[in-house]
């Protein structure tokens, strides 16, 4: 995650408050000096809480199996703020490279991180494992005796982000997490997906038009691939897909010279970004009733009672094409009222990163949404 320029003026605003002995003052500075760090600045901010830090990969399983997670923490081991980072849906996964220098440099900045591989979200899925996995790397940093007051803050990124919120409201996790920030993330998946396909976003005043990253639509067709072509070729048909969305076009167009003329004709289509050649039958897809129970389990929608009392911060880009802003909105209105929510809509967000300066005024906000997951 980049954030572009943390200004002169935050650094003053923030920085005299160092001295207190208040917790939410340090959270503040620690969450000033991270993204000040993370920007690449050298002012007096980012240099403060630089902590020598420890990097350690564990082991750890669910009922789907192993997954493997990493830990970044400071040498010394008294028990520190906790946060776990769910990362993206990227191949990389805990090596996706915005994520690695992020998670250092909370550790540097005194806190203890761990990063979980999300198996299935590190195969272009979303899927209820990684919702299991995230509570397990929820439980064993809380119980590992590396996190104060043993618990611990969620940071999901795009739909690591809702899968996050899914987390953070099962009875499983209530122990262990109190505090959730998501950037990017989906309130009802449903809707995502269909914005997807069909460029039209679901709002309580009506239906209206915004162009979907094509990328999305990519994944979405990974995903049910079984969908679209047919048993002796489905394997064929998502090494295409898995090449274009690794951003080696190329190959995925050479790959597909092996696929039957019609269904080389239709990934050749969406290879071109051509939304009609799937769209009725992404649409078909979500009709289904097992699909619609299935994504619904996947979505923060409904589980504001299950939130009641927990810390969430919601960030997100306002002209966000792969997660439409109108799903941070909806997040927030449901929550009013049960949760300690805060929302943050910027056009300094794209979806999971910051590619503009934003405004001092979200700046500001931003520092505060870190703080909150910091536990300030």
């Amino acid at each position: 995650m980049s954030l572009r320029q943390i200004v002169a003026l935050t650094a003053l605003m923030v920085a005299p408050i160092a001295v207190g002995s208040c917790p939410t003052a340090r959270a503040h500075v620690r969450a000033a000096a991270v993204l000040s760090r993370s920007s690449g600045a050298t002012n007096a901010i980012a240099r403060m809480y630089d902590e020598r830090i420890v990097v350690e990969n564990v082991l750890l399983r669910t009922r789907w199996g192993p997954f493997r997670a990493r830990i970044y923490r400071p040498l010394t081991t008294q028990p520190r703020p906790a946060v776990i980072v769910a990362h993206g849906v990227h191949y990389l996964g805990v090596d996706e490279p915005r994520l690695v220098p992020f998670a250092r440099n909370l550790a540097r900045a005194g806190m203890v991180v761990l990063t979980p591989e999300l198996m299935a979200l590190a195969d272009y899925r979303v899927d209820q494992s990684s919702v299991d996995e995230i509570i397990e790397a929820s439980r064993y940093l809380a119980q590992s005796g590396m996190a104060e007051r043993e618990r611990v803050g969620v940071f999901g990124l795009s739909f690591a982000g809702g899968l996050s919120l899914v987390a953070a409201a099962d009875p499983r996790s209530h122990a262990y997490v109190d505090r959730v920030a998501v950037m990017g993330a989906h309130h009802d998946l449903r809707k995502v997906l269909r914005f997807l396909a069909t460029d039209t976003v679901e709002t309580p005043s009506g239906t209206r038009t915004m162009r979907a990253h094509d990328y999305g639509l990519v994944v979405f067709v990974y995903m049910y691939a079984e969908r679209f072509a047919g048993p002796d070729e489905v394997a064929i048909f998502r090494d295409c897909l898995r090449l274009q969305l690794h951003m080696a076009g190329d190959q995925a167009r050479h790959t597909a010279r092996l696929l039957s003329p019609p269904a080389r004709a239709l990934m050749e289509r969406i290879l071109a970004g051509d939304k009609s050649a799937v769209r009725e039958k992404v649409l078909d897809v979500l009709r289904g009733e097992e699909e619609q129970r299935r994504v619904r389990s996947l979505s923060p929608v409904g589980r504001a009672t299950a939130l009641h009392g927990r810390s969430i911060s919601i960030l997100h880009g306002a002209e966000d094409d792969v997660v439409p802003p109108t799903e941070a909105e909806d997040c927030e209105r449901e929550l009013r009222g049960e949760a300690d929510v805060t929302l943050l809509l910027t056009p300094a967000i794209r979806h999971v990163g910051v590619e503009r300066t934003p405004s001092l005024g979200d700046q500001l906000r931003i520092v505060r949404s870190f703080a909150r997951l910091f536990g300030g």
